[in-house]
């Protein structure tokens, strides 16, 4: 924290600006610690100046910005408000109870990405990799586990691409993976390609990455595919929205 020749009057009201920054999260600071139209409103109000605006959020960080303080502006940056109204810590000692929101891809929006990028995946291994000289027949190879059935294991195919894995992408994995939403989405693509690799393609017969099949050449293809599959997903499922996920209470 840096004073650059404050006023008398400037650290008090620095301190004030910083109280209002959320124990909880960090970077997040409450409009105010007052309640306006206090004579109508008490202790049960759990809106109002009691939550991060984002309005309010950079007016105040940009005050303490020109202040000197650089690391709470930061902080905000990177986690100071969630969503246009995040629930931060109220004053006093009384127990608040809040709605907690987290952001998050639509499921609608996720599976799209999913049909998109299985859509692509598919045509890169039927039609790409041939003329590459790579035989890969994910149905076939699905399928020798399924009574060999070309027909099922394309089924299973297209509802892991299209489904399951969308769906797990959105409701557990976005909040968790770094960056971007199409970097999120190319590391979920990875991570599902190590996993075929080294547990699927050894069970249907292939080989630790793909060694029964040619080596290095399948394996490499189907990286390919899957960061096609995962930067498609992902940039269908960004612009995430607010998801209530449960309710919490701060003191």
């Amino acid at each position: 924290m840096t004073h650059v020749n404050c006023p008398p009057k400037i650290p008090v009201r620095f301190s004030l600006l910083m109280a209002r920054e959320d124990k909880t999260f960090p970077g997040a600071m409450i409009a105010s610690m007052s309640i306006p139209w206090g004579e109508a409103k008490g202790d049960d109000d759990q809106g109002g100046y009691h939550l991060v605006w984002t309005r309010d959020l950079a007016n105040s960080v940009m005050g303490l910005l020109a202040a000197g303080n650089v690391g709470l502006f930061r902080r905000s940056l990177t986690g100071g408000c969630r969503d246009s109204r995040s629930a931060c810590n109220a004053a006093g000692s009384r127990e608040t109870h809040v709605q907690e929101k987290t952001m998050r891809p639509t499921i609608t929006r996720s599976i799209a990405g999913g049909m998109a990028g299985t859509a692509m995946m598919t045509f890169m291994m039927y039609v790409v990799a041939p003329m590459m000289g790579v035989h890969m027949d994910i149905a076939q190879m699905l399928g020798s586990m399924l009574d060999n059935s070309w027909s099922a294991g394309l089924v299973v195919h297209l509802i892991n691409g299209a489904v399951i894995f969308p769906i797990v992408f959105a409701t557990v994995l976005y909040n968790r993976l770094p960056g971007a939403p199409i970097l999120k989405g190319t590391t979920w693509g990875v991570t599902l390609w190590i996993l075929a690799q080294a547990v699927v393609m050894p069970m249907m017969g292939a080989g630790f990455f793909s060694l029964a099949m040619g080596g290095i050449m399948p394996a490499m293809g189907s990286l390919i595919g899957h960061l096609l599959y995962g930067g498609i997903l992902g940039a269908t499922a960004a612009n995430p929205e607010p998801v209530a996920i449960g309710s919490i209470a701060w003191r």
